[in-house]
């Protein structure tokens, strides 16, 4: 006997399967992402999202490294008073620049109330995990949270809090002069975020309607998310408060941010004490 080898191969419009399947075949050609690691037909749409983002999630996670190293070498660093505010005002400006405005990267308490809502009711962690970046600060907020407290977000990672000191060091730079106010008023004010943050909260287990609306107490989506780009009197608010804001510094984050109040409420059981206050 002999055999006669028939080259023929089937067309591909008549071969049904997956794209894996075909790719094992030989009937489509693999396409690699992520430097040629992993096969696209084998990721799932938020797989493909965090691929998508890669170039920015390196980029949030050389900020977070900054961040983390300027903590951990926070003594050597504010020995050098010039060097320390210098890197200080770049990193606040890399957060305000890129992380939040480029980025679009602000948290606030909504994403907070979104999280605990899913871990409540069991619901699937997928919508999240759309936003890479989010999520990746969120691990680092938490993170740092249980270790440090709430300083290492509000002080470094907030752009909203980052867009307050720096409008706040220009004005003392041309001589807007500072309003100190006394122990007894700061204890008064300090309660509204505390309120806030509660309220929310509760708001949030009752109607996540009202909670949307009662949220906009933070001016995070009018002044980071979209820009400074809606209605006049989301941009009123915002603006009153960055004036505010030119006075005494960083006001809005000392006695109204809700999310603040609830990450000092939250960051009080950290287990290291090395940020010196």
């Amino acid at each position: 006997s002999t055999s006669f080898e028939l080259k023929y191969r089937l067309p591909q419009h008549h071969v049904l399967g997956s794209d894996w399947e075909l790719e094992k075949a030989g009937f489509k050609d693999p396409n690699y992402l992520f430097f040629g690691l992993f096969h696209e037909s084998q990721m799932n749409a938020w797989q493909i999202r965090w691929v998508e983002e890669q170039r920015s999630i390196i980029g949030v996670l050389g900020l977070l490294t900054i961040v983390t190293l300027i903590l951990f070498f926070q003594n050597i660093l504010v020995q050098y008073r010039k060097t320390y505010r210098l890197i200080r005002i770049t990193v606040l400006c890399m957060t305000l620049i890129w992380l939040g405005w480029i980025s679009g990267t602000q948290l606030s308490i909504l994403n907070i109330i979104n999280y605990l809502t899913i871990l409540v009711d069991s619901l699937d962690w997928e919508t999240v995990l759309y936003e890479p970046l989010m999520v990746i600060l969120v691990i680092y907020v938490l993170a740092t949270l249980l270790l440090w407290g709430r300083g290492v977000f509000c002080g470094w990672l907030c752009p909203f809090g980052a867009l307050q000191e720096i409008l706040n060091k220009i004005a003392r730079v041309v001589g807007t002069p500072q309003l100190r106010l006394n122990h007894t008023v700061q204890e008064r004010l300090w309660s509204i975020k505390y309120i806030a943050a509660i309220v929310l909260l509760g708001l949030a287990f009752y109607s996540s309607e009202l909670s949307s609306y009662a949220s906009e107490i933070e001016p995070f989506k009018t002044a980071i998310t979209l820009k400074f780009n809606r209605s006049w009197p989301y941009l009123l608010y915002a603006a009153v408060l960055l004036a505010i804001g030119l006075f005494s510094e960083r006001f809005f984050c000392r006695f109204l941010c809700p999310l603040g109040g609830l990450l000092s409420l939250s960051g009080r059981l950290h287990v290291l004490n090395w940020l010196k206050r």
